[in-house]
């Protein structure tokens, strides 16, 4: 008769007592299902053409700064499963997704020889006042979870947000410079200087934001910068 450890019969009974849901179709999850079910998990918009040269994300990004490499993992279809998604983890406390997409998002990361060569991990920083209120910041969970997978370090020191703004959903294309021009500043550059640094946000559309924090990081003597994001939304 085979012999049942403890261990699994306790998990029976948390799943017994405390079932989890897909946060998407809101199915039962199996035991080997953390936050999404698979059916959901396999067909979320995951972008094809990873680590092509001049992919959607670099395309994006291209002359607004200097940058080495910059990836997305999934396509921000508005009303579909990416934004459910990206929804239900900044704003229904789903921050252990953010980390098991991050682990997701840094096995693809590090396949990449350019990405192995990341010395640290900065997410955007959310106004301190925000933070507060949610609780978290979605980007550093995300961070956590590409730095386990890249064997590098999240720094969270550096890089500071110093002003409020409105978010980003409710300004046009031509009006989200103006909204995040000059909100963000620089703490210790010499951690940063000489250093190949990934900067990890949710979600990126026009740019601004990616923009904003690498013009001031720029200012760091030898510093290198790559682009990580959950989704890519339209343009």
């Amino acid at each position: 008769m085979k012999k049942i450890s403890i261990r699994h019969l306790l998990n029976q009974c948390v799943e017994l007592l405390f079932p989890r849901y897909c946060l998407l179709c809101q199915d039962k999850l199996f035991a080997f299902e953390p936050h999404l079910c698979t059916h959901c998990l396999a067909k979320l918009p995951y972008i094809t053409n990873p680590f092509s040269l001049n992919n959607d994300t670099e395309m994006r990004l291209r002359g607004r700064f200097p940058f080495t490499k910059a990836e997305s993992l999934l396509y921000f279809d508005k009303g579909g499963d990416s934004q459910r998604l990206i929804h239900a983890i900044k704003y229904q406390g789903a921050k252990e997704a953010a980390t098991y997409f991050g682990k997701i998002s840094g096995q693809l990361l590090a396949s990449n020889a350019c990405f192995q060569t990341i010395d640290l991990i900065i997410p955007v920083p959310m106004q301190e006042d925000k933070r507060r209120k949610r609780g978290y910041n979605q980007s550093e969970h995300l961070a956590n979870g590409i730095a386990e997978m890249l064997h590098s370090r999240v720094e969270t020191n550096c890089l500071r947000k110093i002003r409020a703004t409105d978010s980003q959903t409710h300004h046009k294309r031509n009006e989200r410079w103006e909204n995040v021009k000059n909100s963000f500043l620089v703490d210790y550059p010499e951690r940063l200087a000489g250093k190949h640094i990934l900067l990890v946000d949710d979600v990126l559309t026009t740019g601004a934001t990616m923009d904003a924090c690498a013009q001031v990081l720029l200012t760091i003597p030898g510093i290198q910068i790559s682009v990580f994001t959950l989704a890519l939304a339209e343009n």
